[in-house]
């Protein structure tokens, strides 16, 4: 690529021309002319010369020249670029100064490096070789590595057996049950090892208890717990023969329903119903509703199906004082959950105070709670219109419902 620029001054040159030189011949008088002829023989007469002045100025293009020096450059650095690189890279050679040479630099004088010569009789034993420091390098990485062994195992020995570091305080939050705060601290964590901990494990061991639904554990260094717990909240109350259980949401039974305040007033379900624990369960083997345990897990699908009974009863037909009583067989299990829940096998019994009985059946029916309980109202109003007098209703079959009169 070539770019014009601007040339320097041009500068112009004279050409003067000389006219010739012509002899005069005029109007002098032959006798003077042949007066001077004699003087002037040799000397030439010349007339005034006129010089003339030509200036020349180059018609050349200016970016003619810059091209010309582009193709010398490119030309120049292919000829350098062909040449071998020990020739075109060339070494400066510096001058030696006296004090390595023993002689005056030539080229010029430069900043002398002084090296402290050794002392050669500070040294006692000349050293030949280099296995003296290799070997002295060699003892000195292993007393370091031995050394931070030894003090590693140290730390660790003071990490895992000082009191320090052990377990004193276990703080709970989340309830104010004291009794549930007691069995969260009575759980065998205390004076262990805090690094030791397992703290997963811990925390499955707290949600094995009936009143704890999750828990969280923290450590607090060096030597303290922290156990957030969600604590279960009860949903109805389940009576047996001779106990009364409160159960939540999830079909645990809790707790006896005198440990827990404030859980008399919830809907109580009467259970005088056979159970089958999930241990008894492939032997056969059936235990009475004495045999129902704080910590088993029913069927939750049954207590929702009771709660709904409370609820949606006294808003359909208008009655409220009835009882409800499961009469049947129900599967349990323990509250850890593991292995499989079998279908409890019953229904629901609502028991009014005029002396009739309707079967609802349970949770499992394809028929609606709602389309049952409509059943079960038309059913009472047209026994009212007739003054029937009725000994039970049975919804277990759907649109076909039955009923029995006194």
């Amino acid at each position: 690529m070539t770019h014009k620029r601007q040339l320097p001054e041009q500068m112009a040159t004279h050409i003067y021309k000389r006219a010739a030189v012509k002899r005069m011949e005029g109007s002098y008088g032959r006798n003077e002319r042949d007066g001077r002829s004699a003087r002037n023989a040799e000397q030439p007469v010349e007339r005034p010369v006129v010089l003339q002045r030509v200036v020349t100025i180059p018609e050349a293009d200016p970016s003619a020249a810059w091209n010309a020096f582009a193709r010398r450059q490119e030309r120049l650095r292919r000829t350098r670029a062909k040449q071998p690189q020990s020739s075109s890279v060339q070494q400066r050679v510096a001058p030696r100064t006296f004090a390595k040479t023993g002689s005056w630099a030539t080229g010029g004088r430069m900043k002398s490096m002084q090296r402290r010569v050794p002392d050669p009789l500070s040294r006692s034993v000349p050293v030949r070789s280099g296995r003296r420091s290799v070997r002295r390098g060699f003892l000195w990485r292993l007393v370091s590595i031995i050394a931070g062994l030894l003090v590693l195992i140290i730390a660790l020995s003071f990490t895992f057996t000082s009191s320090a570091f052990r377990v004193e305080q276990v703080q709970v939050v989340g309830t104010h049950n004291a009794a549930l705060v007691q069995a969260i601290q009575r759980q065998g964590v205390q004076g262990q090892n805090i690094f030791l901990l397992n703290t997963p494990a811990f925390e499955a061991q707290v949600e094995n208890l009936p009143l704890v639904r999750s828990a969280q554990v923290n450590k607090q260094w060096p030597n303290q717990l922290t156990v957030t717990v969600q604590e279960r909240t009860p949903l109805l109350l389940w009576r047996t023969g001779r106990e009364t259980y409160s159960i939540d949401s999830d079909g645990v039974l809790m707790a006896r329903a005198s440990d827990i305040p404030g859980s008399d007033a919830l809907p109580t379900v009467t259970a005088p119903l056979t159970v089958i624990a999930q241990g008894n369960a492939k032997s056969g083997k059936v235990t009475g509703g004495e045999g129902i345990q704080v910590g088993m897990r029913v069927d939750a699908n049954e207590i929702h199906f009771a709660k709904d009974v409370f609820e949606r009863l006294p808003k359909i037909t208008g009655i409220n004082a009835f009882q409800l009583r499961y009469d049947g067989t129900m599967y349990a299990n323990t509250i850890d959950g593991r292995g499989t829940q079998g279908r409890s096998k019953g229904s629901y019994v609502v028991e009014s105070q005029d002396g009739w009985k309707a079967y609802l059946g349970d949770a499992d029916d394809t028929n609606s709670l709602e389309n049952r309980l409509l059943t079960l109202k038309a059913i009472l109003d047209m026994a009212r219109e007739q003054q029937l007098s009725l000994a039970s209703i049975d919804l277990r079959y759907g649109l076909r419902p039955v009923y029995t009169l006194k």
